[in-house]
């Protein structure tokens, strides 16, 4: 994978939008899907270190949660840290717009703001 250009976010967005990040119990695909896509998009960049933490929660039928760590150099030496959540709520009805579309400068899908947006994000 390569780093993509300003004008290839909106397909990266799209891509971690159609990863159905909600609960397994609601339908979803929970985070292990889009823990695994960052995961992978993250080692293109051969000097970080990757690791998916999978976080079992307390009630046995819950998938749990999964954090992603990408890091340079020791861990205890980090001096920077960006910090977001991977999964969305279940979808509800009330769209007005289309979702997976784009209208007026705008993207609408299930977490295209929060918090996707900002795990997709690339400076």
């Amino acid at each position: 994978m390569e780093t993509p250009a300003p004008d290839t976010v909106l397909p990266l967005l799209d891509r971690l939008c159609r990863i159905r990040s909600f609960r397994l119990k609601n339908g979803g695909q929970g985070e292990q899907g889009i823990a695994e896509f960052i995961s992978e998009f993250l080692r293109q960049f051969p000097w970080l270190t990757v690791e998916i933490e999978k976080v079992p929660t307390k009630d046995p039928s819950d998938e749990g949660f999964c954090n992603v760590f990408a890091y340079s150099g020791k861990p205890s030496e980090i001096r920077f840290l960006v910090v977001g959540h991977l999964d969305t709520v279940s979808p509800s009805g009330g769209w007005s717009v289309e979702e997976f579309s784009e209208r007026d400068g705008r993207y609408y899908a299930l977490g295209a703001i929060d918090t996707k947006a900002g795990i997709g994000r690339v400076p």
